[in-house]
């Protein structure tokens, strides 16, 4: 097996088949500008076994730069191990005689597609790279058809109960007037917890441009109280990359009803799970948000950033 740099353009005409929207040319030429450069790899044997595109900055590459996750390309749903673990030791060897002196890895939740995750992980690992674990949430949409009977706790199902009976509408947007107010709910709930949110305006306008991206407002009478923004980042997967409510109807508990009615939306278009992100960053749990995630039915798995240095 060899690998060598190759054009974005090559890279995009050899991997037309992804796992997930974040492994594409087009997304991570979108944010280029947040690296000193893109990388795009080609590991061959014979015939093209994998692809990686990473960000170089500050001498460390990184798969991601600038997503929730990355990881390898295949022109399949599977590929030997030995593949995968040749192909980790020359980008070992590529980064040497590239003076990168590190390489970190953000691969995906095991859902997105476990066999190659699970390859993935096991090789990284037997070749000397660090783990730290986040956990991540999501939903099987299969279990829409029980969750107020079984998926929910009793009080979480008291919390949407109390949403219900106010009476609140959930409504998909599209107008630039609606996305700007779902935008500013989310980001003025972000700053009263001191989590300020790391994406302008602009730059999630742009992002729809490449992925499908929905916009939903949640009302009491006129007033919008609660917003969420997801991602279609499979056939089979949307991710629930943002939501938050207006801090003075926390009381009205319009997250419940908000997860409540982004569950039953995705079901009846046909996704299979909804990725509703980690509970923690960098290994660090959020115990709160953990509660929460647990409280609205979602079902934990471990999200793996791998790293180690070569130089």
């Amino acid at each position: 097996m060899e690998v060598k740099e190759i054009s974005s353009s090559r890279y995009q005409s050899i991997f037309k088949q992804y796992d997930h929207v974040y492994n594409t040319v087009k997304f991570n030429s979108l944010n280029e500008r947040k690296c000193e450069k893109i990388v795009y790899l080609l590991f061959t044997e014979n015939k093209v076994s994998l692809g990686l595109i990473a960000g170089l900055r500050d001498g460390v590459l990184t798969s991601p730069f600038s997503a929730p996750f990355s990881g390898f390309s295949t022109n399949g749903n599977t590929i030997r191990i030995e593949r995968i673990n040749d192909a980790i030791k020359l980008l070992d060897e590529y980064s040497k005689q590239n003076d990168i002196y590190a390489i970190k890895f953000i691969l995906p939740p095991y859902f997105y597609n476990e066999d190659i995750l699970s390859k993935t992980y096991y090789s990284l690992t037997i070749n000397g790279y660090t783990t730290i674990k986040d956990i991540n949430y999501h939903f099987l949409t299969s279990d829409f058809t029980v969750y107020k009977d079984s998926k929910i706790k009793k009080r979480s199902r008291e919390y949407l109960d109390k949403a219900e009976s106010l009476e609140l509408s959930f409504k998909q947007v599209f107008s630039d007037t609606e996305k700007k107010i779902v935008y500013n709910i989310i980001k003025e709930n972000r700053e009263c917890k001191d989590r300020p949110i790391h994406l302008t305006y602009e730059q999630l306008i742009d992002t729809e441009r490449i992925v499908t991206v929905d916009f939903f407002l949640i009302y009491y009478q006129d007033r919008p109280i609660a917003s969420s923004v997801a991602y279609h980042v499979s056939e089979h997967v949307v991710q629930i990359v943002f939501w938050g409510n207006v801090s003075e109807y926390t009381l009205y508990r319009p997250m419940y009803f908000v997860a409540y009615k982004l569950f039953e939306f995705y079901s009846n278009i046909g996704f299979k799970v909804i990725d509703v992100t980690t509970g923690s960053v960098n290994g660090i749990p959020n115990f709160g948000l953990c509660h929460f995630k647990e409280n609205i039915g979602c079902s934990a798995g471990i999200k793996y950033t791998m790293q180690k240095t070569i130089l």
